[in-house]
């Protein structure tokens, strides 16, 4: 299921990171404090789950936006911010964890980055 798409052509993986989804769901903001678990043991939901169910998914562009899902990753707390005013803590939250998110992508495949090596 998490590779197949919808009618826009679009995986799991592109709309959950569009939605702000986390690399672990225990970390996503919530309005509560900024924690991070010990993400090596960590196993619940997230972003992870979806690469887990479907490695491959993680180098496919995504047709909306035309962004690797790492790209994508780190555009979404500033579209999540402009949808609402939230307080510095929690844009600062929604920022690294966005930032997160897009690390750990590019540690499961660096070699997306290949193509913008000169």
């Amino acid at each position: 299921a998490a590779s197949q798409c919808n009618i826009e052509g679009r995986v799991s993986l592109h709309l959950a990171l569009e939605c702000g989804m986390a690399w672990d769901e225990e970390e996503s903001y919530v309005g509560a404090i900024l924690t991070y678990p010990n993400q090596e043991n960590s196993s619940g939901g997230g972003v992870r789950t979806l690469f887990e169910a479907a490695p491959d998914i993680i180098s496919l562009k995504d047709p909306v936006t035309h962004l690797f899902p790492f790209m994508l990753a780190a555009t979404t707390s500033s579209s999540l911010m402009g949808k609402t005013r939230p307080s510095s803590s929690s844009s600062d939250f929604l920022l690294l964890q966005s930032l997160d998110v897009s690390y750990q992508l590019l540690r499961k495949d660096p070699c997306v980055l290949q193509m913008f090596v000169a």
